[in-house]
């Protein structure tokens, strides 16, 4: 788990344009990492649907485990003052030996890491 999510944190960091080893980053990484580690304790079964274990923006409206993150970071939550980089859409499927991403509605979905 710890590694799928790890994936997702970086993922997430590019997204929002942090640059790695910078306080912005680590209070970041921290914080998004705690905050999936609580969400998927006890839901880190492969027969599980990926859709519990997904962290989304859909229509600028960010996850909490971002919004909460970015907050932690000192960075703004609202999706509108956000870097123009983040997608309106997306959503990053963190499962069991797989990570992956989808942007916009009719994106294809692309594999991030596969153990």
């Amino acid at each position: 788990m710890l590694k799928e999510i790890s994936v997702a944190v970086e993922f997430f960091a590019r997204i929002f344009r942090l640059s790695p080893q910078t306080s912005q980053y680590d209070a970041f990484a921290a914080a998004l990492s705690v905050s999936l580690q609580e969400r998927y304790e006890g839901r880190w079964h492969p027969t599980l649907h990926s859709a519990h274990r997904a962290v989304t923006i859909f229509g600028g409206m960010a996850d909490q485990a971002l919004l909460m993150a970015l907050r932690e970071a000192g960075l703004s939550d609202d999706m509108n003052k956000v870097s123009g980089s983040v997608p309106k859409e997306l959503v990053v499927w963190v499962d069991p030996g797989e990570v992956a991403f989808r942007i916009g509605d009719r994106g294809q979905p692309s594999t991030l890491y596969r153990e």
